[in-house]
């Protein structure tokens, strides 16, 4: 059961290699590095990213070999990124190890290199500047007692250009300066901005071109006071009828008074002359005025021993 379940992570680790059109390379294939025996192998790279892997080893035998990967123009360079690994220690060294090293122009003699790693190691990143790297693999056959964990390993090797490709903008830059990976290595799964703090190649800001909108507030009902609310038209109500009413009685009390008025004035035009108007209607009769008759009627029957006032012609005969 243990053996099918490793067959079938192995084939999906392959498949994923063939789905992206990259190549995938098992540490413990032979033609990479055979058991029991020191084995050197070459790996050249193009327009492609590799995968070296090792999952579950737990063989007894041993494993000695080193892995020349090489990149090819227009590329320059090699990054190098660790996802995660385990491989066995003890004491005060490493049982297994990893070691990556610049291959300089010297023969033999390699001054740029890592240090030998094992354990538990995660988001490991290395520049290769020009491009040429050894990568030395060593699985012992000796066993730590106490230690269950699996060796496991997952490394991917990306070539990259130090200019950009102006003309046929088919590449991108990493965060890091001078690296420049094709624009088909972004958004695939896989890390190849291996120097980048947050590589750019996977980054949410570079491949979400479409970002979920943001979540919206749970929604509230606005409170009101109904209590100020109503009270405050009630008091609008009670002005405006305060106001209505004092109109209608300011026109009223108008309109009374212009009735009151009229009916004084029209009984004194209907009321027979007043004695006070006896003096008046002297006063015309010395003008040399017409009196109506009435006012000579009025006379007469209030002072009959007055004597008749004399005609004064008219200028005309009756």
């Amino acid at each position: 059961m243990v053996n099918v379940a490793r067959s079938l992570a192995s084939f999906l680790l392959v498949l994923q290699g063939l789905v992206i059109g990259q190549d995938v390379f098992n540490l413990t294939d032979p033609s990479i590095c055979p058991a029991d025996r020191s084995h050197h192998a070459q790996v050249n790279l193009t327009d492609r990213y590799v995968f070296f892997t090792l999952d579950g080893e737990d063989e007894v035998a041993s494993r000695t070999c080193a892995i020349n990967v090489k990149t090819s123009p227009p590329h320059t360079g090699l990054m190098l990124f660790i996802d995660r690994m385990y491989l066995r220690s003890g004491g005060d060294g490493c049982v297994d190890h990893i070691q990556f090293e610049i291959e300089d122009k010297i023969p033999f003699i390699n001054m740029r290199k890592s240090k030998k790693m094992c354990g538990h190691v995660h988001s490991y990143s290395y520049d290769v500047d020009n491009g040429n790297m050894m990568m030395l693999f060593q699985i012992s056959p000796t066993r730590p007692s106490g230690q269950t964990d699996r060796t496991h390993v997952k490394i991917t090797v990306t070539p990259y250009k130090k200019t950009k490709d102006y003309a046929r903008r088919r590449y991108e830059g990493c965060y890091k300066k001078s690296h420049y990976i094709p624009s088909a290595f972004f958004c695939d799964g896989a890390v190849n901005c291996a120097l980048d703090a947050d590589p750019r190649d996977e980054a949410d800001s570079r491949c979400n071109t479409t970002p979920a909108p943001p979540p919206s507030p749970p929604p509230t009902t606005p409170s009101y006071d109904n209590s100020n609310t109503l009270k405050e038209y009630d008091n609008l109500g009670f002005e405006s009828e305060d106001l209505r009413l004092g109109t209608i009685i300011s026109v009223s009390l108008g309109v009374l008074v212009g009735l009151v008025c009229c009916v004084k004035r029209c009984s004194r035009v209907s009321r027979p002359s007043s004695p006070v108007s006896q003096d008046a209607c002297h006063e015309m009769r010395l003008s040399g005025l017409p009196v109506h008759p009435s006012q000579r009627e009025y006379q007469r029957a209030n002072n009959p021993h007055a004597p008749s006032a004399p005609r004064v012609s008219s200028g005309y005969t009756e």
